[in-house]
Parts: structure tokens; C-alpha cells; sequence
């Protein structure tokens, strides 16, 4: 399976890239260039005029749920997009050191800890995104520990009581998950 991940598949397109160079404006070229991208595929993204859209583009051609291809990642232009994509594929979080801007390196460690299901990169993540819920310390344990865990015991009550603090409402929001899936409103309290 890591060969597999490691090596493009055998690229089927449906359609050509010739046909995207006969739509009318930029917007449409790009969006069929963007949809022409696969695993370690990335000659469709070259031609995109978008600058952000090629980045995207690259980058998924670069990684996604079945495709980690590093060599890809180099041709982003962004160096904050480029880090946290082979962050990604690598899931090596001093990539993510790389990102100058605080929360964009928040959501690098963020996404890292939870691929490589690893908590202590969490800690990585700084006091800034405190009252982000989305990639905030807290939140990055509980989804690494979701993620870690099989599903009985996910939906223990006990692993809502060892989340540290709630600033963020990482704390609340897994009282509701336990509440919606016992059907008793009773955690909600």
C-alpha cells in the first residue's frame, strides 16, 4: 500500500486537456484544467492562469485522501501552501514550522497531528489560536483522540471529562456528540 501511495497511478482522463483550451474564458479553462488534476498528475495544473487555483490544484495533485506525492508539492508557489503540502504528505510537522503566518501554522500542526494520529504535535500549536475552536489546542487532542480510538470507545463519556478546558468548546461539543448518540439529553447538563 505505501508503493501504491507513493507511485501516480495510471492517469484516465475524461477528456483532454485540449478540449479546456477551447472554453471561452480563463475562469472556465482553469476550472476544467483544475478537474483534469489527479495523484502525482499535476501537467493540467501548469496551465491554469489563476494563481491561487494552480496552487490548489498542485496541491491536490500532491495529496489527498489516496495520494501522497511529494515531488508535486514543489511546484507551489505559495511557500506556506508549499510547506504545509509536504507537511502533508510527509506528515512531518517542522514543515509546519515553516509557515510564518500563526494561524496558517495552526492549521498545518493541526492537520499533521491528526493524519499521523500523533498528540504531541499538538502541543505545537500556539496560545494564539486559543478561541479558534476549529484549530485550537484542544480541539487538535480531541480530534487525534477520535481519530486514535475505535469506535466504542469514542462514544465514552469518560474522554469528555479528560479534555482540558473549554475556551474553545471542544469540552460542550463532545457532551452533545455522547447526548446525540445515547439519545438522553440528561450529558447535556
Amino acid at each position: 500500500v505505501a508503493f501504491l501511495m507513493q507511485t501516480p497511478p495510471f492517469v484516465i482522463l475524461s477528456g483532454n486537456l485540449e478540449a479546456c483550451a477551447d472554453l471561452e474564458s480563463d475562469d472556465q479553462r482553469d476550472d476544467c484544467y483544475f478537474s483534469k488534476r489527479s495523484c502525482g498528475f499535476s501537467q493540467p495544473c501548469e496551465k491554469i492562469k489563476d494563481p491561487q487555483k494552480k496552487d490548489s490544484c498542485f496541491y491536490g495533485a500532491a495529496f489527498n485522501f489516496l495520494c501522497a506525492h511529494a515531488p508535486t508539492c514543489e511546484s507551489i508557489s505559495d511557500a506556506s501552501l508549499k510547506a504545509r503540502c509536504i507537511a502533508s504528505v510527509t506528515k512531518d510537522p517542522r514543515q509546519c514550522a515553516k509557515i510564518a503566518d500563526v494561524k496558517r501554522a495552526d492549521e498545518c500542526y493541526y492537520d499533521i497531528a491528526t493524519l499521523a494520529k500523533n498528540r504531541s504535535i499538538c502541543d505545537a500549536i500556539s496560545d494564539a489560536s486559543k478561541y479558534s475552536s476549529r484549530y485550537s489546542r484542544d480541539s487538535c487532542i480531541y480530534s487525534v483522540d477520535q481519530k486514535s480510538r475505535p469506535f466504542y470507545e469514542r462514544i465514552d463519556p469518560v474522554r469528555c471529562e479528560e479534555i482540558p478546558g473549554n475556551e474553545t468548546g471542544v469540552r460542550d461539543l463532545c457532551w452533545y456528540g455522547i447526548a446525540m448518540t445515547y439519545r438522553n439529553s440528561t450529558y447535556c447538563d
